[in-house]
């Protein structure tokens, strides 16, 4: 968990390469304020412990993330699939803060960090 606060209000990220969304194109997206309904969204993410080490791994961040981006933002998998590798990564932070999380806080870092 993060100790930053969650936001409370929706969020707007600015896309660096616009995407269509309902048939129109679009260069930002709004991630809404999750509900309870929405912590399906996280459903996917897998805590794996190693006993040898006492490490703990999360699995499966990507998927969990694309998942949320499309609940969030009302993308269609299509869309969703639209979005660059550098916009999924800033909207899907957005998602986690909204979930208390960030990448920093469940022990994730920038490859060969």
């Amino acid at each position: 968990m993060s100790d930053k606060q969650a936001p409370t209000e929706p969020v707007t990220v600015k896309l660096t390469e616009p995407i269509m969304m309902g048939g129109e194109e679009t260069g930002e997206l709004t991630v809404q304020v999750p509900k309870l309904k929405h912590l399906a969204a996280l459903d996917d993410l897998r805590l794996a412990g190693n006993p040898e080490t006492g490490s703990v791994e999360l699995s499966n961040l990507p998927k969990a993330v694309a998942k949320g981006i499309r609940v969030l933002c009302n993308l269609t998998e299509r869309e969703a699939g639209e979005l660059s590798i550098s916009d999924a990564a800033r909207v899907g932070k957005v998602v986690l803060g909204f979930f208390g999380l960030s990448l920093e806080g469940i022990g994730a870092s920038k490859s060969g960090q």
